[in-house]
């Protein structure tokens, strides 16, 4: 349960994502499931705190040096996710950030990686730039000009300057904006737990959600005939997601197919999500809220 992107770059690298199933209630990976997965040729457990939920890191962690394998993180969803008063990202080897248009920092496009490995960090800036052991602004400096080098193969990868600036202004602004986040959450909680929706599962007390997206269930046989309800009413929806081993491609290319993890597919065949900007105002949640409930009927 993920976008593409968290299983393209392993096809990118030439090798092979190998999913496994879900928590039924949550959507997130089941240790026990990745532990099953495990063999001579796995390299890394990726993760991915869907929603904004972070999912299980200490037995996923405990698991990934058990096995000796790069403990990696899908953190599209988890710019304010802390667990045993960490940032989710500091549980793992590496950490990859979006902050896409629709994501809770957002600066139109692009991502950010995080890791506490120093070596690891100073590759992944010369690989954002062509391989370059340096950028333009670390030439030109008060001892003058210094040359660069190219030192491997690098890609065109890096952020722009107008992103980067967008980016600080915004995390200025992040704390008032989960805040906010956290309020309507409580508040479509409390107006929907009357309904035949399913609600988020509880979250737990030494866990930070990162409140990315509100989600409901329904039964799978009715959601088309929801969501159009309420996109009717001019109010934005999604499926967050199809479970991707059910896409085209992954069935094609590495045999997957529906009944293969029926947990993961109940939960996407019911899921949709609802609007959870901070820009939201208290009108515009009781409208919500009265659009999705009408769409119940």
């Amino acid at each position: 349960l993920t976008f593409a992107a968290t299983a393209n770059v392993i096809v990118h690298c030439g090798a092979k994502p190998v999913f496994v199933e879900v928590d039924a209630e949550t959507g997130l990976i089941d240790p026990s499931a990745a532990a099953a997965a495990i063999t001579e040729k796995t390299r890394a457990i990726i993760p991915v705190h869907l929603y904004g939920r972070a999912a299980d890191v200490e037995s996923l962690r405990a698991l990934s040096e058990k096995h000796n394998l790069y403990f990696l993180a899908d953190c599209a969803h988890a710019i304010e996710t802390r667990y045993k008063d960490k940032h989710i990202s500091s549980w793992a080897d590496a950490a990859a950030f979006s902050f896409y248009a629709t994501k809770n920092l957002a600066v139109g496009e692009g991502g950010m990686l995080t890791s506490n490995d120093k070596s690891l960090i100073e590759k992944l800036r010369r690989l954002s730039l062509h391989g370059m052991s340096q950028n333009a602004f670390g030439r030109d400096d008060a001892e003058g000009y210094s040359p660069y080098d190219i030192v491997e193969a690098g890609y065109k990868f890096n952020m722009t300057d107008i992103s980067a600036a967008l980016g600080l202004e915004q995390l200025k602004r992040i704390g008032t904006h989960f805040k906010r986040r956290c309020e309507i959450w409580d508040q479509y909680n409390s107006a929907f737990k009357s309904t035949s929706f399913r609600t988020p599962a509880p979250i737990s007390d030494d866990m930070v959600h990162g409140r990315h997206l509100y989600t409901l269930h329904v039964e799978p046989s009715k959601r088309s005939k929801v969501l159009s309800a309420i996109k009717s009413q001019n109010i934005g929806v999604g499926v967050h997601f199809t479970s991707l081993h059910l896409s085209t491609f992954y069935q094609k290319e590495f045999n997957y197919q529906r009944g293969d993890f029926p947990n993961a597919e109940s939960f996407s065949d019911s899921v949709f999500s609802i609007p959870l900007t901070p820009y939201l105002s208290s009108k515009d949640v009781e409208y919500v809220i009265d659009a999705v409930k009408s769409a119940e009927s």
